[in-house]
């Protein structure tokens, strides 16, 4: 299920950018759920209370994976609003934008504050799935099928993307 999700999430970004090279590591996007997680292992998976009660009630991996939800959300926009600068929207200036760079430093910087949280950390972001089993497989499906509801209709388009913007207008799409 792990695999399927980023699957389809790399797929989605590199039609829709237009690249190849797109992918959530150059896009920032899994160096903000780097972050995200990072800051919620650090504060010992007490992030319902650091985040004024909103994730009350979640157990420890489900606090991680909503504060990884929520950095990478957050590094998506970032690098998104970088790149409409002056007003027009260009895939290679979203793809160029120094997000990761930056959500590394913080990653790094909270690495250095708390020492007792490091090797979670690393293991975090290395990707281990030590200590999941079947009850893990809700959380995955609460993530892998909306993104799938969102990608799956839109296969065509990404299609047509692919063609390249002149193309795609031609076949109907508004680029």
């Amino acid at each position: 299920l792990c695999g399927g999700a980023l699957a389809v999430a790399g797929v989605a970004l590199q039609g829709v950018l237009r690249n190849p090279l797109a992918d959530p590591f150059t896009l920032g996007i899994s160096a903000g759920a780097a972050c995200g997680a990072s800051m919620a292992i650090a504060l010992g998976g007490t992030l319902g209370i650091w985040a004024g009660g909103l994730a009350v009630g979640l157990s420890a991996a489900a606090t991680v994976s909503l504060a990884a939800l929520l950095g990478s959300l957050m590094a998506l926009g970032g690098a998104l609003w970088l790149g409409s600068g002056q007003g027009s929207f260009r895939c290679e200036t979203v793809i160029l934008a120094a997000v990761a760079a930056f959500l590394g430093a913080v990653v790094a910087l909270v690495k250095a504050l708390n020492e007792e949280s490091v090797t979670s950390i690393v293991f975090w972001i290395m990707g281990s799935l030590q200590g999941r089993g079947w009850d893990s497989v809700p959380l995955l499906l609460a993530t892998l099928l909306p993104g799938l509801l969102v990608v799956l209709p839109g296969w065509r388009k990404l299609d047509m993307l692919a063609l390249g913007d002149e193309q795609a207008a031609h076949l109907g799409l508004a680029v």
